[in-house]
């Protein structure tokens, strides 16, 4: 395995919670984009696959919030929810406006807990 196969490897055992957040909505969101080109040329099959690992991805976004974390945890579970009936929409019909939907609302999400989590005070300081 060459270095930086190894890096990449140990990257997500050290990563903090907000990296592994930011992690998967990067996967979720570039694997979601791959399913949009996929739509587009009338291959279903392949965009399919691809939905199946987003579903998996904002599944367990969706597992991991904090059941005690109030009106924003209810707004974000309620966020991933639409995202999911959209993504399978997506799969399911075939239709490249329901996944440009849900790429919307996941973008919309990243940049937001992207700017929160860079505004927030390290232990560092």
């Amino acid at each position: 395995m060459s270095g930086a196969e190894q890096y990449k490897k140990n990257a997500h055992h050290t990563a903090t919670n907000e990296q592994l957040v930011l992690l998967l909505f990067e996967k979720a969101i570039t694997l979601m984009w791959a399913s949009r080109e996929k739509l587009q040329e009338q291959n279903k099959l392949d965009a399919i696959e691809n939905l199946h690992k987003v579903r998996q991805l904002f599944s367990e976004l969706q597992a991991s919030l904090d059941q005690d974390g109030g009106e924003v945890a209810l707004n974000l579970h309620q966020l991933y929810t639409y995202i999911l009936k959209e993504v399978s929409t997506a799969g399911f019909k075939g239709d490249p406006q329901a996944l440009e939907n849900a790429i919307s609302v996941a973008e919309e999400l990243y940049e937001g807990f992207f700017q929160a989590f860079s505004n927030e005070p390290t232990a560092e300081t």
